[in-house]
C-alpha cells in the first residue's frame, strides 16, 4: 500500500505542477 501512496502523492505532484505551468502560460502568456 506504501508503494500506491507515494505513486499517487508523486503522480499529485506532477500535475499540481502542470497545472500551475499551463495556468501561468494562458494568464501570463510567457512560455517560461
Amino acid at each position: 500500500m506504501a508503494e500506491y501512496y507515494l505513486i499517487g502523492t508523486l503522480l499529485s505532484i506532477a500535475l499540481a505542477m502542470v497545472i500551475g505551468i499551463l495556468t501561468r502560460v494562458v494568464i501570463g502568456g510567457d512560455m517560461i
